[in-house]
C-alpha cells in the first residue's frame, strides 16, 4: 500500500450523520491530512441502522441507551464494533470524535475506561496502533505524535509486505525514533535481528515488538538523549560554538525551558548544511512527509 490508512468518525469527514442531522468536518484531517493518508469514515451508531437525525445515546452502567426512551443499543453496538474491526483490514491509525458514548477515547460521561463503547473495541483490537480524537489533535504536540506514529506504522506495513528481506536496514533506520521511545526495547529489537537468519517467524517478532515500542510515552528526557546522540555527528563539522548553542537548546529542552522545535529545526539546519548520510535516513528527523511538518511550532 502507497499511503497510511486512517480510521475516522464519519462526522469529522463532513458526512451529516450526527444525532442532530449535521456534521461537524474537521478542516486539518479533510483538506490536510487527506492530502497523504487514505481515511475510511466510520459511524458506528449509523451501522447500527439508527439514521440521522437520532435519538440521543449515553452510556449509563456501561450501557448504551437512548437518553429519553431507555432503549439499550449495547448488543448491537457490540455486534456492529466487532464487524467493523473485521472489515478494516491493514489500518495505521484512527481519529475518533471526542466525548461521545461510543467514539470518545477519553473522559465520557460514565465510562469505567474513560471511553465509548466503539472506543473500547478499537482499543483492545489495535491495542498499539495511535488513537486520537477531534479536540486532541489541536493540540500541535499531540498531532505530532499521532502522525509520526502513523507513518511509522505504515513504513512496517510496507516492509512486512516485502518479507525478511532489508530488515536490518528498516531497524537502523528507525533506530533514533525507537530510542526515543524505550531504548531497552530498541536494543531488545535490535538483538532480535542480529541473532541469525531473518525468518518469517523474525519478522512478525519484530513487528509486534516495534508496535508496542512506539506506544510508549515520549519525554523530555529520552528524546533529549536523542537528540545530543544526532549532535555528535557534528563533532567535527561544526565549529564549537555552534555545537554550544545546539547542546544548549537541547538541554533547555530537557529542562522544559524551551520546545522541541528549537532544538530539532537547529539539527535539522545542521544537517541541512553538513549532510550526514546515517543520519538522514533517520526517520527521527524527518518522520513524515515535510508538505504539513509542525515540527517548527511544537512547544
Amino acid at each position: 500500500m502507497d499511503r497510511p490508512r486512517v480510521v475516522v468518525s464519519a462526522c469529522l469527514l463532513g458526512e451529516p450523520v450526527r444525532f442532530d442531522g449535521g456534521h461537524c468536518r474537521n478542516r486539518w484531517v479533510t483538506q490536510t491530512f487527506a492530502e497523504h493518508v487514505d481515511l475510511i469514515p466510520v459511524c458506528p451508531e449509523m451501522e447500527m441502522g439508527m439514521g440521522s437525525p437520532r435519538p440521543t445515546l449515553r452510556l449509563v452502567d456501561q450501557r448504551l441507551v437512548e437518553s429519553k426512551s431507555g432503549q439499550d443499543w449495547t448488543g448491537q453496538m457490540d455486534q456492529v464494533s466487532q464487524r467493523l474491526m473485521d472489515s478494516f483490514g491493514e489500518v495505521h491509525g484512527f481519529i475518533l470524535k471526542r466525548k461521545s458514548p461510543s467514539c470518545g477515547i477519553e473522559r465520557v460521561p460514565n465510562s469505567k475506561t474513560g471511553r465509548g463503547l466503539f472506543a473500547d473495541a478499537v482499543a483492545c483490537s489495535f491495542p498499539d496502533l495511535p488513537m486520537e480524537d477531534d479536540g486532541r489533535l489541536n493540540d500541535l504536540g499531540l498531532r505530532d505524535r499521532f502522525v509520526t506514529r502513523v507513518f511509522a506504522h505504515h513504513r512496517l506495513s510496507q516492509q512486512l509486505e516485502r518479507g525478511p528481506a532489508a530488515l536490518m536496514d528498516f531497524h537502523r533506520d528507525h533506530k533514533l525514533q525507537l530510542m526515543a521511545h524505550d531504548e531497552r526495547m530498541y536494543r531488545q529489537l535490535g538483538r532480535l535481528v542480529g541473532q541469525g537468519p531473518i525468518t518469517a517467524d523474525t519478522l512478525q517478532d519484530y513487528a509486534r515488538g516495534f508496535r508496542a515500542c512506539l506506544a510508549q510515552p515520549l519525554s523530555n528526557k529520552r528524546q533529549a538523549n536523542v537528540l545530543y546522540h544526532a549532535l555528535g555527528f557534528f563533532k567535527k563539522s561544526l565549529d564549537p560554538s555552534a555545537r554550544r548553542a545546539v547542546a544548549d537548546a537541547i538541554e533547555s529542552y530537557r529542562q522544559a525551558r524551551l520546545p522541541f522545535a528549537a532544538p530539532i529545526s537547529m539539527l535539522r539546519m545542521a544537517l541541512q548544511q553538513r549532510p550526514v548520510d546515517w543520519l538522514n535516513r533517520q526517520t527521527f528527523m524527518a518522520p513524515y512527509p515535510g508538505a504539513f511538518s509542525m515540527r517548527e511550532f511544537l512547544a
